[in-house]
């Protein structure tokens, strides 16, 4: 059975290029995921995080603890608007929960037309659909999620 580990998600304008002192630069630390065995060594990363000098530039983090799959969870829809169906990849990043993807996609802000639509000209180009208002013109015929390292 695997163990349960600390994951560090940071981002945010202290890795932007003009930050100064740079975080990246001084003390190697990239934005994105970060695996942790040990609360200890948690906290020590977040001692680190929490430098005035590099916090003050905008940090921003998600933190959680269980067991890990180190893998990104891809929500892939086919979606039909006006007779033409588009397969969509959205990836929400390590560690996120398949169930708050659903709900995202069914019931919550990514089942209206307006982002759907924002989504699908991202993926295949501003020329495919129209940026829609809100509205339920655009279907959901089938969907799953992917893992992906």
């Amino acid at each position: 059975m695997k163990q349960k580990e600390y994951m560090v998600h940071i981002w945010g304008g202290a890795w932007n290029s003009d930050a100064n002192p740079s975080i990246e630069k001084d003390l190697g630390i990239k934005s994105g995921y970060h695996y942790f065995d040990t609360e200890e060594e948690k906290n020590e990363f977040l001692k680190l995080l929490d430098n005035p000098i590099y916090s003050k530039q905008g940090m921003a983090r998600d933190i959680k603890y269980g067991v890990m799959t180190h893998k990104r969870t891809i929500f892939v829809g086919t979606f039909k608007y006006k007779d033409k169906e588009y397969v969509l990849h959205y990836d929400f990043g390590y560690e996120y929960p398949e169930e708050q993807g659903r709900f995202q996609f069914l019931e919550n802000n990514y089942s209206c037309d307006c982002n759907r639509s924002i989504f699908i000209r991202e993926e295949y180009g501003e020329d495919v659909m129209p940026e829609l208002d809100c509205g339920d013109e655009i279907e959901l015929l089938d969907y799953h999620f992917e893992y992906e390292d």
